[in-house]
C-alpha cells in the first residue's frame, strides 16, 4: 500500500513539474516571438512533446486502453506531433497539412462518437491515405492545394458541429469546441501570415495552438 502510495506521489510531483516546463517554455518562446529575432522552432517542438508526456503520463498505458476517448486524444496529439516535425523543423508542408487533417479527422470521430467502432477509424484512415498516395502520383503539382482544401473543410465542419452539439446536446464536449475554436484562430492566423505576410499574425499562430492541445487533454479528463 505504501509503495503504490509512494508512487502516485511521485507521479504527480512528475506531472507538476512538466506542467510548469510547459508553461514556462510557453511564455518563453512567446516572449522570444514578439520582443526579439530568436529562432523558437526547436524550443515549440519540446513544449509540445512535454504536453504528451504529461498526457500520456497523467492518463497512464492501462487508462489509455481502456477509455476510447483517452486513445483517441492520445492518438490525435501524436499525431500533431509529428506534424509539427514536418512543419517546423523539415518545412515539408505536404506532410505536415496532411497529418493536420488527420488531426482533424480524430476530433470528428469524437464529434460524432464512432470512436467506440475501430473499424470506423481505420476505414478513415486508410482513405484518407490512399486520397493522397492517388493525389501524389496524379496530381503531384496541386498536391498542397488539394491538401489545405481538405483541411480547410474538415476544420470548418468540426468547428460547426462542435458547437452545434454544445449548444443544443452536449455540455460534455465544452472543452473539445474550445480546444477546435482555438486551433481554428491559429488556422486563420497561419493563412493571413502565408498570403499577406502579416508578421504579428505569424506570432499568434502559437499563442492559440498549446492551449488547443491543452484544452484537447482536459477534454478527454473530464468527459
Amino acid at each position: 500500500m505504501c509503495v503504490r502510495l509512494n508512487k502516485i506521489v511521485q507521479k504527480n510531483y512528475a506531472c507538476y513539474f512538466i506542467f510548469f516546463s510547459i508553461v514556462l517554455c510557453y511564455a518563453a518562446f512567446l516572449y522570444m516571438d514578439f520582443f526579439t529575432t530568436n529562432k523558437t522552432h526547436v524550443l515549440k517542438y519540446v513544449t509540445i512533446f512535454l504536453l504528451i508526456l504529461f498526457y500520456f503520463l497523467e492518463n497512464g498505458l492501462e487508462i489509455l486502453c481502456i477509455d476510447p476517448i483517452r486513445r483517441v486524444t492520445g492518438i490525435s496529439l501524436c499525431l500533431a506531433f509529428v506534424a509539427d516535425y514536418f512543419l517546423l523543423l523539415t518545412y515539408d508542408y505536404i506532410w505536415g497539412i496532411g497529418l493536420f487533417c488527420l488531426v482533424q479527422i480524430c476530433n470528428l470521430l469524437q464529434l460524432r462518437q464512432i470512436y467506440e467502432c475501430k473499424i470506423c477509424i481505420m476505414e478513415h484512415i486508410v482513405n484518407f491515405f490512399i486520397g493522397i498516395y492517388i493525389a501524389m502520383i496524379h496530381y503531384r503539382t496541386y498536391m498542397f492545394i488539394i491538401l489545405v482544401i481538405c483541411y480547410f473543410l474538415l476544420s470548418v465542419g468540426n468547428l460547426f458541429y462542435a458547437w452545434r452539439l454544445y449548444i443544443n446536446k452536449s455540455k460534455k464536449i465544452r472543452f473539445l469546441a474550445i480546444s477546435i475554436s482555438l486551433l481554428a484562430l491559429c488556422d486563420l492566423n497561419v493563412a493571413l501570415w502565408n498570403v499577406f505576410g502579416f508578421v504579428l499574425c505569424g506570432n499568434l499562430i502559437w499563442l492559440f495552438y498549446i492551449p488547443s492541445q491543452i484544452f484537447l487533454e482536459m477534454h478527454a479528463k473530464v468527459w
